[in-house]
């Protein structure tokens, strides 16, 4: 037995054969998750022929498994010898630290190296595009878990997936022209890291609540019947999985606030100070069922909301000198430089500073035509480049992209904690005194059975669990159906709603163009010839510009040129041969850029277009400007309809636009909307909303744009469109994520359900607990009786309140009937 120095620790070497090295320390390896072990890894696997490191703390000994092909036993213990300090590392790699955070007592521990990545998870099973991995860090950890599968979920190239706590384990099912092992490992790696720096307290907390107390509801029925010695025994588990319930009560007597947890705390303990452990066991049961269903249904929105921004890109392309590395986007700085080719999306804010691009960033600006970016420009996270290649200097990155701060606030809709008590908990807390005072009347009556049948009948528990069931359940109805609820006392206020005050542009008209004319600079090319190369041009973008000039070309039946694919090229326009011509697309900038000048008396009338709020398309052949189409906004074709919904209901519906008299009069005119202002200022809106609020209407305000932004605040209900300006959506309580306003009658018909799923939960609660209380102060009903009617009740509420999580998967109504 060889033995050598690490550091201040003795190490013997215990075995030593081919490809296998098994060396022992009791300062060393007794703990893993000390920095001297975390330091020995680190030196160790500077070697790329370790492939596998298992540490056993019972026996304080590490099994080094390594490739005799890339290393040898006397390089690693050289290395051992020297501590890693005057031997340079072979190569870069990343040692997962998640081990030290959460280290299994007396459990081995595994790491293995996937390419740059040395993780605890262990691959047990592998196909292509499929791979279950493995790692005892996530057992019994449904928190984990799910963490894990959020970060799956908007993850580029992973298909499908599942965590599971009881079997440790991770199945992937994804893209392998995208994702690969040691991509995936780093995404949950850096989730799970993400998640523990975020919620420490959490993360310490190993039990589960809903598993103890289902143990402790069979322990007390088969020690009730078979063993009654163990019920004294049985009595301390039920208290302590009691013990969340009792700590509120206390806190709220201690607080002098009247809270439902007295009562729940109240049945509880007189259950147990009688010996009636079975029904206090039963009535803790319930109560963490209950939580348990409200979690899974606030996760399965959750997971929902996760795919308002789509799947993000986890890993970018880093400029590291003459070379560009793939690094996951967790690892980059400010300062540093990234790559964004065509079809990418954009992982950071940042400024350009090499090359051109044709950027999408409709899903945070709401600009429905894509941006030309230049050195200079700034780009932000989740945007796309449709067409070039682009350097960008990183500016901002991770949480505080302009993407992730407008998914933070999305994501906070799901908690909904303060109404979500209003609706329930209100009810619940309001009912503890009414419950108790019966109970003394029960007990003057019965008895102290009579008075905790009376006290266990109580309304509140019901409703408080089945309304914020029914409200997270709701949430995710809406979510489904591309809603996002931010403040949940909207869907409260909705029905009282008798006023939607419309902005114009962007709300009742489309972000997505129409041609409303062309023009020609000479009469060499006609309106039909400039068109139609324009629309070859465009063939293949899916951009809403390129769209609204292939649809006009549809409406004209014009017959498309074939174009030249080798002479195809995109930068801020596109250049194509077609007809032997040369014919380049794009906006003025572009033009400039290609040395085509533009004439002044048709620069004027472009003028007199953008004064009119349009845009154009410049159109040049063979170097010179032939022409441009004109774009205009166009009228939502749902509007019509939605007007006329509102108008069945009798609400009020308002236009407001800074835009001029006339084209105000005749959109409100062809929507059928009896009261409209127009050349309205922005801080002038917002005096209108105030103004129809001081005459006692509750108004709900529809806008898209920063100059709606104050309006939006003030009003009862604010409703903006998915890629509204960030300002607009921070003053928003609900978001039309895909910016149709088709989607209003369903917010209607999931308020009008939940006040309906809710009274209707409620009867459930009431009506049989009325009857079980009547019985117990005549002395009919017993405390056994109470539990069975109390908890069916609740069970069934609870039922109840997750209909509308059901009915979210059922396809949506249209509303999207054209003017006639």
């Amino acid at each position: 037995m060889t033995q050598r120095r690490y550091g201040r620790c003795n190490l013997r070497i215990i075995h030593n054969t081919e490809g296998r090295l098994r060396v022992q320390s009791d300062k060393l390896f007794s703990n893993p998750s000390k920095d001297i072990c975390h330091r020995f890894l680190k030196d160790i696997f500077c070697d790329p022929g370790i492939q596998t490191i298992e540490i056993n703390p019972l026996l304080s000994n590490c099994l080094i498994c390594y490739s005799g092909r890339k290393t040898t036993a006397k390089a690693i213990l050289y290395r051992i010898f020297k501590n890693g300090t005057n031997i340079k590392p072979n190569g870069a790699f990343t040692l997962s630290s998640l081990y030290r955070k959460h280290c299994p007592a007396n459990n081995k521990i595994r790491f293995m190296r996937y390419g740059k990545v040395i993780s605890n998870w262990e691959v047990v099973h592998e196909l292509p595009g499929r791979v279950r991995m493995k790692n005892p860090f996530i057992h019994c950890k449904k928190e984990y878990c799910l963490e894990i599968e959020r970060a799956l979920h908007g993850a580029v190239g992973a298909e499908k997936f599942s965590a599971n706590p009881t079997t440790d384990s991770v199945l992937v099912v994804y893209d392998n022209a995208i994702l690969n092992k040691e991509k995936l490992i780093n995404i949950i790696e850096a989730s799970l890291d993400d998640f523990l720096q975020n919620n420490k307290k959490l993360a310490l907390r190993a039990e589960n609540r809903h598993a103890l107390s289902s143990v402790s509801l069979v322990a007390s029925g088969l020690a009730t019947f078979f063993f009654p010695a163990a019920l004294p025994a049985i009595g301390l588990l039920v208290l302590y999985t009691a013990f969340p319930s009792i700590k509120t009560a206390i806190s709220s007597i201690m607080k002098r606030k009247v809270k439902v947890e007295i009562l729940d705390a109240t049945i509880v303990l007189s259950c147990l100070a009688i010996n009636e452990v079975a029904a206090a066991s039963l009535m803790v049961w319930i109560l963490d069922v209950g939580q348990a269903v409200l979690e899974t249904t606030a996760d399965k929105s959750r997971k929902l909301l996760s795919k308002v921004l789509g799947e993000k890109p986890r890993f970018a392309w880093l400029v590291d000198g003459q070379q560009e590395i793939e690094v996951p986007i967790e690892k980059l700085r400010i300062g540093d430089t990234v790559v964004v080719s065509s079809g990418e999306q954009v992982p950071v804010d940042g400024e350009v500073t090499y090359g051109d691009a044709v950027v999408d960033q409709h899903i945070l600006t709401g600009e429905s035509a894509p941006v030309e970016k230049g050195p200079g420009d700034k780009v932000f996270a989740s945007t796309v480049a449709i067409a070039g290649r682009i350097h960008v200097k990183v500016l901002e990155v991770g949480k505080s992209t302009t993407a992730s701060k407008i998914e933070k606030i999305i994501n906070l809709s799901s908690s909904f904690r303060p109404k979500t008590q209003s609706i329930g908990e209100r009810i619940a807390d309001n009912m503890v005194l009414p419950t108790l005072g019966l109970g003394g009347l029960g007990y003057l009556t019965g008895g102290p059975g009579a008075a905790m049948a009376v006290i266990n009948c109580d309304y509140g528990t019901g409703i408080r669990v089945a309304a914020p069931t029914a409200v997270m359940a709701s949430l995710a109805n809406a979510v489904r159906h591309g809603i996002v609820i931010k403040r949940g006392g909207a869907l409260e206020i909705l029905p009282k709603i008798d006023m939607f005050v419309f902005d114009k542009t962007g709300t009742l008209t489309r972000e997505t163009p129409e041609v409303s004319k062309i023009l020609c600079t000479n009469g060499r090319f006609t309106e039909m010839d400039i068109l139609s190369y324009a629309a070859a041009a465009e063939q293949r973008f899916e951009h809403p510009v390129a769209k609204a000039i292939l649809e006009k070309a549809n409406e004209l039946n014009v017959t498309l040129p074939k174009k030249d694919e080798s002479r195809y090229h995109v930068g801020f326009g596109v250049e194509v041969g077609i007809n032997d011509y040369l014919v380049k697309v794009g906006s003025r900038r572009f033009m400039e850029r290609e040395r085509i000048s533009v004439p002044e008396t048709f620069s004027e009338e472009i003028n007199e277009v953008q004064r009119r709020g349009g845009s154009a398309v410049f159109v040049a052949i063979n170097e010179k400007l032939a022409g441009a189409i004109e774009l205009r906004s166009s009228d939502r074709p749902e509007a019509y309809s939605i007007i006329q919904y509102l108008n069945e209901r009798n609400i009020d519906s308002i236009l407001i636009s800074g835009d001029h008299e006339g084209p105000t009069r005749n959109l409100a005119e062809k929507l059928g909307i009896n009261c409209y202002y127009s050349q309205v200022l922005p801080q002038d809106k917002a005096q209108y909303v105030k103004k129809f609020q001081k005459e006692g209407r509750k108004v709900a305000m529809v806008g898209d744009g920063i100059n709606d932004s104050i309006a939006l605040s003030l009003a009862d209900i604010s409703i903006s469109m998915r890629g509204a300006s960030s300002v607009a959506v921070d003053s928003s309580d609900v978001i039309l994520m895909d910016g149709n306003l088709a989607k209003l009658p369903h917010l209607f018909e999931i308020s009008y359900n939940l006040r309906k799923n809710i009274n209707r939960s409620f009867a459930l609660i009431v009506y049989p607990n009325t009857f079980c209380i009547m019985g117990a102060l005549f002395g009919i009903f017993g405390l056994g009786a109470s539990l069975l009617f109390n908890n069916v009740c609740i069970f069934l509420a609870t039922l109840n309140g997750m209909l509308p999580m059901h009915k979210a998967i059922e396809p949506e109504v249209s509303y999207a009937g054209e003017n006639p």
